[in-house]
């Protein structure tokens, strides 16, 4: 790739903006909190930039921490709505396949021809014109069929941080856990990261709805563990009535405060909100040269030199930045009863409220249950994303194109799984209009894993167990996405512990004194 000269304070003239910082964390979700608290702790200088507006008076509050969501949840689902951007992007359906010649030209071969689904050629269809245009910002290489279409990333400080479900359960040995860790490791990992994320298993013990629900499904199933849900938050202490749901806010703490920006002294941390990370330049050796940062509001290029880069942008949006600095041209993707051998998918049973949890107004809330049930898929070298090096996203970022197919292992436990759903919904009672059992779109959890994922020789993975990229002595990975194996459960508490290696790493490298 074509080098420029490598701006500095000596040499570039007075257009080019040059910064310092001992690490630069590109993403404001919980990993990159937890990789900013420990550094921070260390006295190590920390600036972090997000794509995102921020929003609340903390830094990346969660949505569910408003006075108003709790009284009502169902606005919740509004708010995370708002900031869930789809990365499907497919440009073509199936009622554009069927519109008449004369709305748009099809590809060479199709003139004429109403495609349906089950047609030989459909599959080979990528988008209704090879030339005419691309809309809405969206893929015209995206497939239909092999996608994530509910995929989504999330452009606002904090990150998913805003509005996840705060359900932090540990991997299940033998099933989702990796050997990256001696179960020794695991553990120490886990216990700092469920203190961090102020993880609790009481929150809702008093809750009548919490206590009826298991007293009916540990009568119904005697020979199946029920517990209460994980869940990363805490009662408030001046009103109990009120929780605390963990975020970006919370594990910065003191660093999450706007009276922290107003100190006179020069601060260990600093925030940029609306702020992109274009890519990374890459000097002749393929090691980090600086980041190129793009100041979205101001509409401003300028530099960023870190002693180290961390980069937990998501599963998505991390190898698209990858991408974009020359890294790899193609990266591998592998995409509450507790989980168990014989029941191996995870499960919630709790009140929340997203797109597909909508409660009519004139039903009692309080009389409400979500289920959801969530399988996993193992890692397949066949599931993969590629990114585009023509089409771009509205940032100006790589398009990315999902190749993800269920395989016929996964396909069975999902049959086997929404059966089980369904007889543990009867039990509780009956289903509202509209709310019956179905399957959610590929993408729905959220959960994307494995994207540049975490191993012990650069063969089979993108990181080591510290985070660090192969070959890239300077660069640190964060996220879903190190994650290297099959996974049911939420994965940010895991994700976190992969953070708290990789941060513990930074220090030691940094030579830190701990």
């Amino acid at each position: 790739m074509v080098h420029k000269p490598t701006p500095s304070p000596s040499s570039a003239s007075d257009a080019v903006r040059w910064e310092e910082t001992d690490v630069l964390i590109v993403g404001s979700g919980p990993i990159g909190a937890t990789f900013a608290h420990t550094l921070v702790k260390k006295g190590i200088k920390v600036t972090m930039i997000d794509i995102g507006q921020q929003e609340t008076r903390r830094i990346g509050d969660h949505k569910k921490n408003s006075v108003a969501v709790q009284k009502d949840i169902s606005l919740f689902t509004n708010e995370t709505l708002t900031h869930s951007v789809p990365r499907e992007n497919c440009t073509h359906s199936l009622c554009q396949l069927t519109r008449r010649d004369l709305s748009w030209n099809r590809p060479p071969g199709l003139l004429g021809r109403v495609m349906h689904s089950h047609d030989r050629d459909y599959a080979k269809v990528k988008r209704p014109t090879d030339s005419a245009y691309v809309l809405n910002g969206q893929n015209p290489d995206q497939k239909s069929y092999g996608n994530l279409p509910a995929a989504a990333a999330t452009r606002v400080v904090g990150g998913m941080g805003s509005h996840w479900t705060c359900c932090t359960p540990r991997q299940h040995k033998g099933i989702e856990r990796s050997d990256l860790f001696s179960d020794g490791e695991w553990n120490t990992l886990y216990g700092r990261a469920e203190k961090l994320f102020t993880k609790t298993d009481d929150a809702f013990d008093d809750s009548v709805r919490q206590n009826l629900v298991k007293r009916v499904l540990t009568e119904a199933y005697p020979d199946r563990e029920m517990k209460s849900m994980p869940l990363a938050c805490k009662r408030k202490h001046d009103n109990k009535e009120y929780v605390e749901w963990s975020c970006t806010a919370t594990i910065l703490g003191e660093l999450s405060k706007p009276e922290y920006f107003y100190k006179g002294e020069e601060r260990l941390f600093d925030m940029r909100p609306n702020t992109q990370c274009d890519k990374l330049e890459l000097d002749p050796d393929g090691q980090i040269a600086w980041a190129l940062i793009n100041d979205l509001e101001a509409n401003q290029q300028y530099y960023i030199h870190a002693k180290k880069y961390v980069v937990c942008a998501g599963a998505v949006l991390t190898p698209g930045i990858l991408h974009k600095s020359g890294l790899k041209p193609r990266l591998p993707a592998l995409v509450y009863f507790p989980l168990s051998e014989k029941y191996p998918w995870h499960t919630q049973i709790h009140r929340d409220a997203f797109g597909y949890g909508e409660v009519p107004s004139n039903i009692d809330q309080r009389l409400v249950v979500d289920l959801r049930w969530f399988g996993y898929m193992k890692p397949d070298q066949e599931n993969y994303v590629t990114f585009s090096n023509k089409t771009k996203d509205q940032f100006g970022m790589p398009q990315p194109t999902f190749n993800f197919v269920l395989d016929e292992e996964a396909d069975e436990r999902c049959k086997r799984m929404i059966t089980d759903m369904i007889e543990v919904a009867r039990k509780l009672g009956g289903f509202l209009p509209g709310a019956e059992p179905k399957y959610l779109a590929p993408g729905s959890a959220l959960h994307i894993c494995g994207t540049y994922r975490a191993g012990s020789t650069p063969a089979d993975s993108v990181v080591n167990k510290n985070g660090k990229a192969w070959g890239v002595n300077d660069l640190v990975l964060g996220g879903c996405g190190v994650i290297p194996t099959q996974n049911a459960c939420n994965p940010t508490l895991t994700a976190a512990c992969f953070a708290l290696a990789a941060a513990d790493k930074i220090i030691e490298d940094l030579h830190v004194d701990q």
